[in-house]
């Protein structure tokens, strides 16, 4: 599986320490501006997290309809206008790191 996920150090150290399969390929960015000038290629991702940026008002076909997981506690996927393959949970300091994640879609 291949994963971009958008984070700063801090929540990319908490993150990658979730990572224990060989199988498993994770792409880290800075910024959305990184997949939106097509500084990587992440053509052939299979999902993407973003714990650091609010999505809003963004292009959402540079995902392509795949699955985009977001750091959005209090903002609705309805309020944000975010398309259905958009997902939202808790990825405030200390909850990346969790066993379990709750999401809602």
């Amino acid at each position: 599986m291949k994963i971009v996920v958008l984070a700063d150090e801090d929540s990319r150290k908490e993150f990658n320490a979730k990572i224990t399969g060989a199988d498993t390929k994770v792409t880290y960015i800075k910024g959305l501006r990184e997949l939106i000038n097509n500084d990587i290629d992440h053509s052939s991702a299979d999902a993407f997290i973003i714990l650091k940026e609010v999505i809003n008002n963004q292009d959402h076909t540079i995902f392509k309809r795949k699955p985009v997981f977001i750091n959005s506690v209090t903002n609705t996927l309805k309020a944000l206008e975010l398309p259905e393959n958009f997902y939202r949970f808790n990825g405030w300091p200390g909850f990346i790191s969790r066993e379990i994640w709750e999401i809602a879609g």
